[in-house]
């Protein structure tokens, strides 16, 4: 378990990326867009929006989707603040987090254009979801509002964790996580934004489901170690791989940070093998969305290490 010792000791390992970090020239307009747009739908309070507004999410857009026109940057970058917004506000909020299940068949009822939207989120959701539609073919839609969906249900998986004080076992956690996190919802954007639109078959390709899970590790242990002494003073350290190892494997503080540092070296190393043999195929769409993949790993690390989301002191930009 945790001690006070553990956690003084406690130094962030470097994280190490092979892949190349690029920053849109769009991030300040995107970041002043996502702003905009997020209070259009009057879901934070004005603290919320101090809190947002830090956050900078258009800036991680920025550097997750680099190569995307400005249009479909601020695409993505709306998104990525309707996920951080409700997840953050929302979903971590114990006072709240109740409501916020409840809304659950609402935001289903969006997710499959049967429904405007009532709530704050619902609109937003519906402007999205109309956003991408206008962008898109039958199957990417699916993708990602299939993914949305998934995430949405896993939130009451996270929720019961908290109410009920349960650190998830390894195992449940890993799964659990590739949804909770939300990567596929991103990575489904991957090949909208890049204008590079994978068929079915593609997407549904052993090695292209394989790359997909590893990458998304990478993002979200990366994100369990930065963020983690900050989440350990709340409820929501116990959906953190940090608190799974130290629980279940009876591992101190630095030795999960050791073990979880081993296990996004290897994720690392199966995103290059795997999109070294997808690249190989040459296929524009393909190295399109390794290479977004990429990104979003270079572009996470480096926005997280700096974003007030994550750390007990942020680095301000």
């Amino acid at each position: 378990m945790t001690t006070h010792d553990d956690v003084t000791l406690l130094t962030l390992p470097s994280l190490t990326c092979p892949f190349p970090l690029q920053v849109s020239p769009h991030a300040d307009a995107v970041q002043s867009g996502t702003q905009e747009w997020i209070r259009r739908f009057g879901v934070l309070t004005p603290q919320q929006l101090r809190h947002f507004d830090r956050a900078a999410y258009g800036q991680l857009a920025a550097r997750v989707y680099p190569y995307a026109r400005q249009p479909l940057l601020q695409l993505a970058s709306d998104w990525c603040g309707w996920l951080f917004a409700i997840d953050d506000v929302i979903y971590e909020e114990d006072d709240a987090s109740t409501a916020a299940v409840g809304m659950i068949p609402e935001l289903r009822r969006v997710l499959a254009g049967l429904h405007a939207g009532t709530t704050g989120f619902g609109r937003a959701l519906a402007d999205i979801r109309a956003r991408i539609a206008a962008q898109v073919n039958a199957d990417q839609l699916h993708r990602w509002t299939a993914a949305t969906g998934e995430y949405l249900f896993a939130q009451t998986w996270e929720k019961a964790n908290r109410s009920g004080h349960q650190v998830p076992a390894l195992d449940a956690y890993v799964t659990m996580r590739r949804f909770t996190g939300a990567m596929y919802t991103v990575y489904a954007l991957i090949d909208v934004v890049a204008e590079q639109p994978l068929t079915a078959e593609l997407w549904a390709d052993p090695q292209v489901r394989a790359i997909c899970r590893h990458a998304g590790d990478v993002v979200v242990w990366d994100n369990d170690l930065i963020s983690w002494p900050k989440e350990r003073l709340s409820s929501n350290g116990l959906n953190n791989l940090v608190m799974v190892l130290t629980t279940h494997a009876s591992l101190s503080v630095p030795q999960a940070v050791e073990r979880i540092v081993e296990m996004r070296e290897e994720a690392v190393g199966q995103v290059a093998a795997l999109g070294e043999l997808l690249i190989a195929r040459r296929q524009e769409n393909v190295i399109a969305f390794v290479r977004g993949l990429q990104s979003w790993i270079s572009g996470s690390v480096a926005y997280s290490l700096r974003s007030s989301r994550y750390l007990a002191t942020a680095v301000q930009e």
